[in-house]
């Protein structure tokens, strides 16, 4: 592995991890071995599918990470009366 591929592992985390595996995947995909042994054809066949399913597995771990970010607002907030005949509501409007 280069140093440059350890600098930017150190600086961005797991997905420094993901580009450098990336990066090697393709460097050995690509090459002249496997396009003689597939062929051009089913390489990039394969190379769609591929592109296809990361599309994918972006498009659920989006929507995922949304569902987990929505506040919920509950409808009934704690009923609490303070002296002076102020009550609170639970959402901070007195």
């Amino acid at each position: 592995m280069d140093s440059i591929w350890s600098d930017i592992i150190k600086a961005t985390g797991s997905v420094g991890v993901v580009a450098f595996l990336i990066y090697f995947v393709l460097g050995h995909v690509y090459s002249d071995q496997i396009v003689a042994l597939f062929g051009s054809d089913k390489l990039f066949a394969l190379t769609v599918i591929v592109i296809a399913a990361l599309l994918i597995v972006l498009l659920v771990s989006i929507l995922k990470s949304k569902e987990k970010t929505e506040p919920s607002h509950p409808s009934d907030g704690p009923k609490i009366t303070y002296s002076g005949n102020s009550t609170h509501n639970g959402d901070n409007n007195f």
